[in-house]
């Protein structure tokens, strides 16, 4: 039996499009979440995944509304409106928490 991967890859092409989006190749992406209904299905799902990735840009993200809890390279932080949490390539990161009034707003860029 093989042995599943501790954490997924993730490229930018894999962040989820909120109708809100522009991405101009895998090179940058800028988006929020704002006027999305509670649940946000696609966006939920995918910070609700079943292990931590591994993000391979880097990506700031600015929480517009709410808060949601986070874990960076082993390292737990809280966001709340106003906040902005810097991932660099490389870094290991998934979702603890996200209340139901969380707003984001992200900036992603490749490194090349």
């Amino acid at each position: 039996m093989k042995a599943s991967a501790a954490f997924n890859d993730l490229y930018m092409s894999m962040l989820p499009s909120t109708g809100r989006t522009l991405a101009f190749g895998n090179e940058f992406m800028l988006g929020d979440d704002s006027g999305q209904p509670p649940g946000r299905g696609e966006i939920e799902a995918f910070l609700k995944a079943d292990r931590p990735f591994k993000v391979n840009f880097t990506m700031m993200a600015l929480c517009t509304e709410g808060a949601m809890r986070v874990r960076v390279n082993l390292r737990d932080f809280r966001l709340e409106k106003n906040s902005v949490l810097v991932v660099l390539p490389g870094s290991i990161g998934e979702c603890l928490e996200l209340g139901g009034d969380c707003r984001l707003a992200v900036i992603a860029y490749s490194d090349k």
